[in-house]
């Protein structure tokens, strides 16, 4: 599916995809491949995957208020030095829309928040890493150092992908 999907993407946008997020993150306990074997296939294969380490929990089958997910990812973000936070486009989301407004404009008054995209530069986060023997094993540390020049004076650095398999008609979630 993955090669699929960013066959079609390339297709359609002339940008092949690198970067991965899986459904349920890379710990999710619920997918038919061993997580496992999919990391080491997106690894052999080029793509990053990345994880969150701030949740809006907007995925929730109840609706959370605006409010609700503001506090969520505000709360979330804390004095991390570096949050990639999940949120969740689908139509039915619209208080995850309403918040975004008041969370860029919370985390901006803070003054020490940069906003920046998934790039090749982006300290990996994730839930679960490779393993090359034994078990799985969780990440070294939660927050990657920061280490991109550009945001050198930045206290925390907040990332977001696009989800570019989405635009393309495709309900995978691929950068």
């Amino acid at each position: 599916d993955v090669t699929s999907v960013a066959d079609h993407v390339e297709q359609i946008t002339g940008i092949r995809p690198k970067f991965y997020r899986f459904p349920g993150g890379s710990s999710n306990t619920v997918s038919n491949v061993p997580m496992q074997d999919m990391i080491h296939f997106l690894s052999s294969d080029g793509y990053v995957y990345y994880d969150w380490n701030v949740s809006s929990e907007d995925a929730s089958k109840t609706m959370l208020s605006a409010d609700t997910i503001v506090r969520n990812v505000t709360g979330g973000i804390g004095d991390k030095k570096q949050s990639v936070v999940l949120m969740h486009d689908a139509a039915s989301k619209r208080s995850t829309v309403e918040a975004l407004p008041v969370i860029i404009e919370t985390l901006k008054q803070k003054g020490n928040v940069v906003f920046l995209p998934i790039t090749d530069a982006t300290n990996q986060v994730v839930h679960v890493t490779e393993k090359k023997e034994g078990t799985l094993s969780a990440p070294a540390k939660e927050d990657a150092a920061v280490t991109d020049e550009a945001v050198e004076t930045a206290e925390t650095e907040i990332f977001a992908a696009e989800d570019t398999a989405k635009k393309a008609g495709d309900g995978t979630e691929t950068e």
